[in-house]
């Protein structure tokens, strides 16, 4: 963190003329604040702190030099820590007994900063962070989409018996909103007919059983009927974030049932 403050002599990075928080500033929060998309804590970076300091420098009439430098100082800190973390990670995966050799690293993330802020480029220099590896980028994609389905309130009503395609269901629209949730039934399929489990529904829901190790018979029963976090439960955990064609290959991350205890 010193190395940034020497680049320019000890001045304030983040706060402007006017002791308040300058445009750059203003772009670093909202990333530090949208850190969850690489599964890293924003909190981490001590963005709530940072946001009352922020709120507390505009709404003043003289903001005040120790709340500025404060601010100024943890922003630093969040900023570089940030940078490094989205492209390195967390974690040495040496310290959990990957025997690993990694090249030494060679970024200097103070000037990385130093840089974008002098430009005004904060927000691309921190993409550039991001490791330009396709698997990177569809780990975010299945993170998204895994909060997604945890935050979905959508549940098939209950009912008794087995469901199969052309009998009636009076809830079938829940159904189908359930099943493009899941990623299991196209959006622009066309509408059922009302009060009808029908043949399109049932295909998502084709699709819906060989990812959680139903058996494929469309027709909705004791066990297809769960409630699809519990179903999830004995998924694969790639098939959990991803249709079951995009699986294809993957290995076995989970016991099949007849390793289970």
């Amino acid at each position: 963190m010193q190395a940034l403050y020497d680049r320019g002599a000890g001045a304030p990075v983040w706060i402007d003329a006017a002791g308040r928080p300058a445009a750059q500033a203003r772009a670093g929060l909202a990333l530090l604040d949208q850190a969850a998309a690489h599964g890293l804590d924003p909190a981490a970076y001590g963005v709530a702190e940072l946001e009352t300091l922020a709120a507390g420098l505009d709404g003043a009439a003289a903001p005040a030099v120790t709340r500025a430098a404060r601010f100024d100082v943890l922003m630093t800190a969040g900023m570089l820590r940030y940078f490094r973390e989205v492209h390195l990670g967390r974690v040495d995966p040496r310290t959990l007994g990957h025997q690993l050799t990694i090249p030494a690293e060679e970024h200097d993330f103070a000037e990385i900063v130093s840089d974008a802020i002098a430009r005004r480029r904060l927000d691309e220099a921190a993409a550039e962070m991001e490791p330009p590896l396709p698997q990177y980028q569809a780990l975010k994609s299945a993170l998204a989409r895994y909060r997604s389905l945890a935050a979905t309130s959508i549940r098939l009503p209950a009912f008794d018996g087995t469901l199969r395609p052309g009998q009636s269901f009076a809830d079938i629209a829940t159904l189908r909103r359930l099943l493009v949730t899941l990623g299991d039934l196209p959006g622009d399929t066309s509408a059922a007919a009302a009060g009808i489990y029908d043949y399109a529904t049932a295909a998502g829901v084709a699709r819906f059983q060989p990812r959680h190790w139903l058996e494929v018979n469309r027709a909705i029963g004791p066990a297809t009927r769960q409630e699809p976090r519990r179903a999830a439960g004995t998924a694969r955990p790639a098939e959990r974030a991803w249709p079951s064609s995009a699986c294809d290959g993957m290995p076995d991350l989970a016991p099949g049932p007849a390793d289970r205890p």
